[in-house]
């Protein structure tokens, strides 16, 4: 399969994935209401933080490792095992967790939900692995079929329940479950690396371990410094403010249907660029591949910009239109968003990933530091620009350490470590 092939069955997988997340919370916010959707997605918070962790430790490594490993079928083999037994204790651990909340009686949930919640974990971090393992070996059709699965299957699910008038909160996460288990079902079948060795487990945990353990603080700080602003805006302005802005996010989601195809393809690539060709054939690679995605997601913004008002309208109501400024504010910190994209491609390649910790470490602080001064100040215009000044923050990071490394021989990269 050609690079064109894979870019388009790439770029049509993820349309699949962020529109169908896309349609979800519209619905979701329409048929549940506001209070049962803001459960909803204090919830899937939870869920997409396991999910951080997962990709800092499984499949970030496994999509750069897999594409300079020599012996590819053992080392599979092997971070298949690894990720079984990973999702087994993040299952045991949020279980857990949620017993001591019951326990203490943390009336955050409605704890007969809990334990769906906790396997819903458990099978959505099986299913992003089994979708990049997909990726690292170049079968995007298999990976298709995965997301068609989980998503359209969820979708379909929302409107069924909904009319049969039985949609509710438990009724949502049991579709899901349902759904993620098929998903993760069909995932082992198509996989080809079910020879499990338990002797290698050690050598490639170590060597994630080694790859990751930058990675996994920055999992942990970019939650946080995505979402604390956020968390801190709840209290200072309200709901109706805090809904605005998640209104906005999700239709700026659409923008991670081009970020999620550089995710999914350019590490492997620049991996193997860099194996054969050196610094030079990696940079011009990251270039290329910048520029070709740039152009797509700087007429993306422009378009949301250009209708933010007429999309807020049909998809939410006129209540929600004086609010479109957020959406412009929004596209102009994508593009910064986006800026960091290759910087921290590059790295990931040479396997130097301290500077993403240390970037997401300084916007962490910042964040903590200057989000209720900010945010009290200027409402909704100082949130963004908040989110704004982490993304710049970050940037300076990246560029901070690359730029001696972009400049070194080669040589001096192969025993380099962060």
């Amino acid at each position: 399969m050609s690079s064109k092939q894979l870019k388009i069955i790439g770029l049509f997988d993820q349309a699949v994935v962020s529109g169908s997340n896309f349609v979800l919370g519209v619905l979701l916010a329409r048929w549940l209401g506001l209070d049962h959707y803001g459960v909803y997605t204090l919830a899937w918070m939870v869920v997409l933080f396991a999910l951080s962790i997962n990709q800092a430790c499984v499949t970030k490594p496994m999509l750069t490792i897999s594409g300079k490993e020599q012996n590819t079928n053992v080392y599979l083999s092997t971070v298949h095992l690894l990720q079984i037994c990973f999702v087994t204790g993040v299952v045991l651990l949020s279980g857990l967790i949620a017993q001591i909340g019951y326990w203490w009686e943390i009336e955050l949930f409605d704890f007969s939900w809990i334990p769906l919640l906790c396997l819903l974990i458990g099978t959505f971090l099986l299913h992003d692995f089994y979708r990049k393992y997909f990726f690292s070996q170049k079968k995007l059709i298999a990976a298709l079929c995965l997301d068609c699965i989980l998503y359209g299957g969820q979708l379909i699910a929302l409107i069924v329940l909904f009319y049969l008038e039985i949609l509710t909160l438990q009724t949502v996460f049991i579709s899901l479950l349902i759904v993620s288990i098929i998903s993760c079902i069909v995932g082992f079948i198509l996989s080809t690396h079910r020879q499990f060795n338990w002797n290698e487990l050690p050598v490639v945990f170590n060597r994630h371990f080694d790859f990751s353990k930058w990675l996994l603080g920055t999992a942990v700080l970019q939650w946080l410094s995505g979402n604390f602003f956020i968390i801190v805006s709840a209290g200072v302005l309200g709901p109706i403010a805090v809904g605005a802005v998640r209104i906005a996010q999700n239709i700026m989601g659409l923008c991670h249907i081009f970020f999620q195809v550089m995710e999914n393809i350019v590490p492997v690539e620049a991996a193997q660029q860099y194996a054969s060709g050196g610094m030079n054939s990696l940079k011009k690679y990251l270039q290329s591949i910048s520029i070709q995605m740039g152009v797509l997601i700087v007429g993306l913004l422009s378009l949301i910009s250009i209708f933010a008002t007429f999309l807020l309208d049909v998809l939410y109501g006129a209540a929600y239109v004086p609010y479109a400024y957020i959406i412009w504010g929004f596209c102009v910190m994508y593009l910064l968003v986006y800026a960091g994209y290759p910087l921290r491609f590059a790295l990931r390649t040479l396997e130097v990933t301290k500077p993403i910790f240390i970037g997401y470490l300084l916007s962490t602080l910042f964040s903590i530091l200057f989000a209720k001064w900010m945010i009290s100040k200027w409402e909704i215009q100082g949130l963004i620009l908040g989110m704004a000044i982490c993304q710049v923050l970050s940037l300076l990071a990246y560029w901070y350490y690359l730029k001696p490394l972009l400049s070194k021989k080669q040589s001096q990269f192969v025993s380099s470590t962060a």
